[in-house]
């Protein structure tokens, strides 16, 4: 199993020297790769290693920097390259403002770990801020500096697999439903309702007032360059209370229920009006997801994904008849058929959770296994 520490450093002025260093000529390699690319039609594999041949022949500095950077170089931009190719675009410049990053392998000690600490071979030892310790085997060290002028660093680890219980070997398993929204973040078909944060659109008019005072700085002046590290430190807050929120959820989610189901949303078309657009990108829907999936995975629980066009909502969860089409500011109903009053949310969380149960039962109809809904007294 691989996985991942992300942990900020604190350099000295002359490890600065140097990390800027590796970023320029990492930065140099992967733009001269797209210059080549965009001029020479086919670009072959072949070619990306005679650009680095003769940028090494040219510039005698490049000599220094270690072999295993220019394979990550490498491998980065051949992903870039793929991925444009398929959506018919150019590969863009890596720019020398904002943020920049280069990577090393571990190969005879050449990162080594303490509490406070990490050892660079070629840089030194970089003070680290560590709130966890780094189990497994280190493969991989990727040094990032952001547009807020600061230094992070993740580490990529080879771990054993966690010791679990197969979900096929347990006689019961908890069935939970999600149901994700605007109004609030996620309801759940026991009920709960986890309220969004909102954390852009609530600080929204302080970064209204903070891009004003930039506007009124001259560009490329001393204080301009301090009001855009501010700015991007501003934004770097609101991402890390906002993954700090995701990941106290889904691990929550992930450890007390075995079976978690939720819709496939398609958030790249929901992106497209204009009038959910930012409160969509606020509610993070599409990382939070990507979360549930590789903690179901690591405690070795399942997420289940059902068809975003199953009628949660309209669906009695009781009789199972189908009402007609239900106006988004209807949030409570009267079942024709059997008169059970339904919150809109937690009657779509209860049909979630009933067509997830379904899609597992269809898989394994051999096994005999108990399923534990997780279920709401208002249903």
């Amino acid at each position: 199993m691989l996985k991942t520490y992300r942990f900020r450093i604190y350099p000295t002025a002359e490890q600065i020297k140097q990390l800027e260093q590796h970023f320029r000529e990492t930065r140099m390699i992967y733009n001269r790769l797209v210059e080549r690319s965009n001029t020479e039609q086919p670009f072959k594999r072949e070619s990306s290693t005679s650009v680095i041949k003769e940028l090494r022949q040219d510039h005698l500095f490049l000599q220094n920097t270690p072999s295993v950077s220019y394979k990550h170089v490498l491998n980065n931009f051949h992903r870039a390259h793929q991925r444009c190719i398929l959506l018919n675009r150019k590969l863009k410049y890596k720019s020398a403002h904002g943020r920049a990053s280069f990577s090393l392998i571990n190969r005879d000690q050449a990162i080594l770990v303490d509490n406070k600490a990490v050892s660079i071979k070629g840089i030194g030892r970089l003070r680290a801020k560590m709130t966890r310790l780094i189990k497994g085997n280190i493969l991989l060290a990727t040094i990032v500096k952001t547009g807020s002028e600061r230094y992070y660093m993740s580490i990529l680890t080879k771990q054993p697999e966690n010791k679990v219980v197969p979900l096929l070997q347990k006689e019961k398993l908890r069935c939970i439903g999600l149901d994700m929204g605007i109004t609030h973040f996620l309801v759940r078909s026991d009920g709960q309702r986890i309220e969004n944060p909102r954390y852009y659109q609530q600080n929204l008019q302080r970064l209204r007032r903070l891009q004003k005072d930039l506007a009124r700085k001259q560009r490329g002046s001393a204080n301009y360059r301090k009001q855009q590290i501010k700015i991007a430190r501003f934004h770097e807050s609101l991402v890390n209370r906002r993954n700090a929120f995701l990941h106290r959820e889904s691990s929550k989610i992930v450890q007390e229920n075995d079976i978690i189901v939720v819709e496939k949303l398609g958030i790249q078309d929901l992106l497209g009006d204009r009038r959910l657009s930012l409160q969509i990108s606020d509610a993070s829907w599409y990382r939070f997801l990507e979360m549930l999936a590789y903690k179901s995975q690591w405690y070795g629980k399942r997420m289940i994904q059902i068809d975003r066009y199953a009628p949660t909502t309209r669906t009695c969860c009781r009789c199972r008849s189908l009402t007609a089409k239900l106006p988004l500011q209807t949030r409570e109903w009267h079942c024709p058929q059997c008169d059970t009053f339904h919150d809109r949310d937690i009657n779509a969380a209860i049909n979630i959770m009933i067509e997830g149960a379904k899609i597992y039962m269809k898989e394994h109809p051999q096994i005999q296994q108990k399923l534990i809904p997780v279920l709401s007294d208002r249903r």
